[in-house]
């Protein structure tokens, strides 16, 4: 996690808060080296979820003539459910706990968790279902789906990148990922501080999925 004292605190406040509200978009960045299309359509029915050593969820906000600024969310998860590979059928979810946002600061972390931003209390996490509607090339597929952050569900359109790299057992136990998420926070209605916070705002996340 990056922290920039240059802000002042508000300053600060305003450009993280922005870039945790989240909405749908393009995912790319893939791993090194990608799985085949045989490869993937050749995977058992099984379910793989995400290994939390060395997984990373992580958020960029560009505010309008300052530096960016980037942080982290420390917990969260998901799976992936391999209905029929041969076929295309597999279901993705995923969820972030938003209250384990680290911005490096623990009084921003308790307003980003209040009721004015992301609610937690009512709101607690940030998710994603959806399924695969195809592979599109050698790693390479396209989930359609929902983002649901703060009560608000918005339609997603999202591309996954999987590959081996680093991994013994891959794919049929283990399967690697990565990528980055260009969101628009006004699709959720948090539009104010237009002239401070710019709107769109980019998610990165990586890490390896496994079977039990």
């Amino acid at each position: 996690m990056e922290y920039i004292p240059m802000f002042t605190p508000s300053r600060q406040f305003l450009v993280i808060s922005a870039a945790l509200l989240s909405a749908c978009a393009t995912l790319n960045a893939p791993p090194a080296s990608s799985l085949t299309m045989e490869a993937l359509r050749e995977l058992p029915t099984q379910h793989y979820t995400l290994a939390p050593e060395g997984a990373v969820v992580e958020f960029t906000a560009k505010p309008v003539g300052l530096p960016n600024v980037r942080g982290n969310f420390e917990h969260f998860g998901g799976t992936v459910a391999i209905v029929d590979a041969g076929n295309d059928r597999i279901d993705i979810d995923a969820a972030v706990n938003l209250a384990s946002v680290e911005t490096g600061n623990r009084g921003y972390n308790h307003m980003l968790m209040s009721e004015a931003w992301f609610d937690v209390e009512r709101h607690p996490e940030a998710r994603f279902q959806g399924s695969l509607a195809g592979f599109e090339g050698e790693g390479l597929g396209r989930v359609e789906g929902t983002i649901t952050i703060k009560g608000v569900t918005r339609p997603a359109v999202l591309e996954v990148k999987l590959g081996c790299d680093g991994l013994n057992q891959c794919p049929h136990h283990e399967v690697g990922f990565n990528g980055q998420v260009t969101v628009s926070r006004s699709d959720f209605g948090m539009t104010g501080l237009r002239g401070v916070v710019r709107d769109e705002v980019q998610l990165s996340f990586r890490g390896v999925l496994g079977t039990p």
